[in-house]
């Protein structure tokens, strides 16, 4: 495996941070601590720069720039324009190994390739999706089932690849989330000061039932003293069918890592009922912050939380209303889901997420029937580029 190198395409990993942001960057911040024989390029859009700034790469990691268009910021046309540069770069680079980052930047038909697969949600919420939908059905299953391995973020989302694709199981690898990135380096108090809110985070997906928990928060009306907190949406994007009281949603649109961390440290819980999910990080993170969870008992939220939540049933609003009423005002209750989440919290690491994650990459590489030896050279402005964010010890070549 000596000299080996693996191309990443992190492209997935835009200015405003989702879910597969969130590992992406997570995972580079590991694998920049690993040691490995392997090299890798990365690409990255320059969408990303801010989130890369303070990393330090080592000589093994070397940086090239993708253009910002194809950011996921530009929603569906950046979904699309990565689609293309991926092949495009399959196209390039045909000896190469390729590790893609999310399902969206697939390479068709390409064996030297490891992808991620967050969730198949486009084949299961199919109404919601229609521009994904003939993607996942008819080009996705084709990279899938030529691809050297593939990994899932949890047992789920590797359930319903397996029965909507026939893939073979061992071919698919289940790697959790870590929790780390959700912790600013500060002591996290059980027993913190409790807000006057409940708090939901998500997007403007009805498979993220936002839905069901206005309609169960609208059940308590005249019981509890606490507003609904929405963040990831902004109000024009959702218009509830009822409400407690004019002021009682707050819709706070997109927040920031920092600005989240401050909700879940205040909040006094968090809604996460979605129908599905192929890992749901926002429970992990609130549980990393002290703040207890009232979670869908489907999909692969048990899977995550554990015996660390509360569970309701997602399509009924009194189940709903009932969770919400129990962890907002019993205390004890309260306590107890605190520090099961603390703990749980624990269980997940991104250090050993990207072990894992180079495990698979290694082992992929070496049943690969060619392993590319080359030298790749940076061209100036990649030098200058990379040395703008103060990659260490990267070597050049004239």
């Amino acid at each position: 495996m000596k000299n080996s190198t693996i191309i990443i395409n992190a492209t997935a990993l835009g200015s405003r941070m989702n879910g597969i942001g969130v590992y992406l960057l997570a995972l580079l911040r590991e694998l920049a601590t690993l040691r490995t024989d392997t090299r890798f390029i990365i690409y990255v859009t320059k969408k990303a720069r801010g989130h890369l700034k303070n990393l330090r790469f080592p000589a093994s990691m070397v940086l090239r720039w993708a253009p910002a268009f194809m950011a996921p910021d530009y929603g569906f046309a950046g979904h699309l324009f990565r689609l293309l540069y991926a092949n495009y770069l399959s196209l390039r680079h045909p000896s190469a190994f390729f590790f893609n980052g999310s399902q969206l930047e697939a390479m068709l038909f390409r064996k030297r390739q490891v992808i991620t697969v967050h969730d198949i949600i486009p084949l299961l919420v199919p109404r919601n999706h229609a521009r994904q939908h003939w993607y996942f059905k008819s080009l996705l299953p084709c990279a899938l089932r030529t691809a050297a391995a593939i990994i899932t973020p949890s047992h789920m989302a590797k359930k319903h690849l397996i029965v909507a694709f026939g893939l073979e199981g061992s071919k698919i690898e289940v790697i959790h989330h870590g929790s780390e990135h959700a912790l600013d380096g500060s002591e996290v108090a059980p027993t913190r000061k409790i807000g006057d809110y409940l708090l939901f985070i998500g997007r403007a997906s009805a498979h993220k039932n936002l839905e069901g928990v206005i309609n169960g928060f609208c059940k308590l009306a005249g019981m509890l003293p606490h507003r609904l907190v929405v963040a990831g949406i902004a109000e024009r994007d959702h218009a509830p069918h009822c409400a407690p009281r004019a002021d009682a949603v707050e819709y706070r649109g997109y927040v920031n890592s920092g600005e989240k961390l401050a909700l879940y440290r205040s909040a006094s819980l968090l809604v996460f009922i979605s129908h599905h999910e192929g890992f749901g990080l926002p429970p992990l993170e609130a549980m990393a912050n002290a703040c207890p969870v009232v979670a869908s008992h489907s999909s692969c939220i048990p899977e995550i939380c554990g015996d660390a939540a509360y569970y309701v049933d997602p399509a009924d609003a009194e189940s709903i209303a009932e969770g919400i009423r129990r962890v907002a005002t019993d205390k004890e209750l309260r306590a107890d889901l605190v520090q099961r989440g603390l703990e749980r919290a624990k269980m997940f690491s991104w250090r050993k997420s990207a072990e894992r994650h180079l495990a698979v990459f290694e082992e992929a590489l070496f049943r690969s029937d060619r392993i590319p030896r080359g030298e790749y050279v940076l061209t100036t402005k990649e030098k200058s580029e990379n040395d703008d964010l103060q990659t260490t010890g990267v070597r050049y070549r004239r």
